[in-house]
């Protein structure tokens, strides 16, 4: 259960609390990387407290923990597109990177905790869900599209990513409540 809490605050910082204007502060300044991770901080500090009894010491580590990762995983990846050359599907690499990390701090709380919350088959599930959004439904790989009308299929793009993301989210949150209430 430690891991979809988390997975829940990192969809919400990541995708419903994430505007096209702060996706572009974030590429033109850290300011914007910070302030993004801020959001980050806020909505884990919340998903944290209500859902899990855990020490002040705990909560701030597993806190900073996240906020820190999540700054230097997007700083990496908006560093990346700038200077490489290389196309690979940067988002992909970000979110995975942040799925580690969310990992990580699940086992670690799991066994601080001696809860047995930390179930592989919930891993399984979302990893599965993030898989199909992302490769089944390719919504966030430019490479196919053609370099000629880039803003108007940037546009769609965004639009189409808007509605994967938001069925994503509903399965997710269907899951997390059906989890929560259930078990």
């Amino acid at each position: 259960m430690i891991f979809i809490y988390l997975l829940f605050a990192h969809l919400l910082g990541d995708f419903v609390f994430q505007s096209l204007a702060l996706i572009q502060y974030k590429k033109r300044t850290q300011k914007g990387i910070f302030l993004h991770t801020v959001i980050h901080f806020i909505i884990s500090f919340f998903i944290l407290t209500i859902f899990l009894q855990i020490s002040l010491k705990q909560l701030i580590g597993v806190l900073l923990l996240i906020s820190i990762s999540h700054y230097l995983i997007d700083l990496a990846k908006i560093n990346f597109e700038k200077k490489s050359k290389i196309r690979v599907n940067s988002f992909l690499l970000d979110q995975l990177g942040h799925l580690i990390v969310l990992s990580g701090i699940s086992i670690y709380l799991s066994r601080a905790l001696g809860a047995v919350s930390f179930r592989y088959f919930d891993v399984f599930i979302f990893f599965i869900l993030y898989i199909v959004i992302n490769k089944v439904l390719p919504v966030f790989s430019l490479q196919k599209v053609l370099e000629k009308n880039k803003n108007a299929v940037m546009k769609t793009q965004k639009n189409k990513s808007n509605q994967y993301m938001k069925v994503f989210l509903s399965i997710s949150l269907i899951y997390f409540l059906f989890k929560m209430f259930l078990f």
